[in-house]
């Protein structure tokens, strides 16, 4: 398998994207959107499992991978630039698969350009329940993102491999595929001063994004993305979910229930992480919708 580094700007903002073609030439494309600080080569070990012949696309947010970092990094804005981004390139029709963050904006972008989107595949999209945004005991409790744990995580490295040595054994990242943690470590770090490397994804603009979570309600357009939208999630905390957890589900158990054709899927043996600690999950629920769409 191929990938094939390629740059478009999309809503005045220099995007990274990886283009590869599986099997025979199609004009569907299959694309993949990331959650929170990772980037497009954290799906490589799902795109190695897939079955069936598709141009895939996997796009890097802005702040994210090799894609520009540039303000504002709201949640909305995520939204806009993708739409721009699958309109600059003109992707139709689109199965669309997104992680946490990268779900979020899939469903702003399909609320939007519906008509190009023949099925969304969500897993983990950070969605709360409705009142959430409006919750101001939901409200973050830091005041700027230089208050935010996030900020205070190491910026520079001397490998793609001391980095991978320092994550292996910690949460969520030791529940993570040994190939998918690979390709995260090896594609996360870009050339810094020194001789060293610094996260592509720098802790300050990940705890910007982490302190604007609930500035963006999507539920108000929920009822536009009317195509079929399989929600994955993982096991509910048995109370009050605390911010930090990263095993529990962050998806409002109801999301599927709003959507005119959604579907709820449930795994209990997944943290919030899935399509890193489960590629061979979310590649089988691809294979199964290409040999019948019906079915999924």
């Amino acid at each position: 398998m191929t990938l094939e580094l390629n740059h478009v700007d999309a809503y005045g903002v220099r995007l990274a994207y990886f283009e590869s073609q599986i099997g025979s030439s199609s004009d569907r494309t299959l694309l993949f959107v990331h959650g929170m600080g990772c980037h497009a080569r954290c799906w490589d070990a799902t795109l190695k499992l897939l079955n069936t012949s598709c141009r895939t696309i996997c796009v890097e947010l802005r702040g994210h991978g090799r894609s520009e970092n540039r303000r504002p990094y709201s949640w909305d804005q995520f939204g806009k630039d993708l739409t721009s981004f699958i309109q600059v390139l003109d992707l139709n029709p689109i199965v669309a698969v997104g992680h946490s963050l990268g779900g979020h904006a899939l469903l702003q972008a399909a609320a939007v350009l519906t008509r190009r989107f023949e099925a969304l595949l969500l897993l983990e999209p950070v969605v709360y329940y409705p009142t959430a945004y409006s919750d101001s005991a939901f409200a973050s409790a830091f005041d700027s993102p230089e208050d935010h744990p996030f900020a205070r995580r190491r910026l520079l490295w001397n490998s793609s491999e001391e980095l991978m040595a320092f994550l292996r054994d910690r949460n969520p990242f030791k529940l993570w595929d040994a190939a998918v943690l690979h390709d995260h470590c090896a594609y996360a770090l870009e050339p810094a001063t020194n001789g060293q490397y610094q996260l592509c994804c720098p802790p300050l603009v990940e705890a910007e994004i982490a302190l604007s979570v609930t500035d963006t309600n999507v539920h108000p357009l929920l009822s536009f993305v009317d195509v079929p939208v399989t929600i994955v999630r993982a096991k509910s905390a048995p109370g009050f979910r605390h911010p930090k957890d990263t095993i529990h589900s962050v998806t409002w158990p109801q999301l599927a229930k709003n959507l005119p054709q959604g579907t709820d899927k449930q795994l209990d043996d997944v943290s919030h992480f899935i399509p890193m600690q489960r590629p061979d999950v979310v590649a089988g629920e691809l294979n199964a919708y290409f040999q019948d769409p019906a079915t999924t």
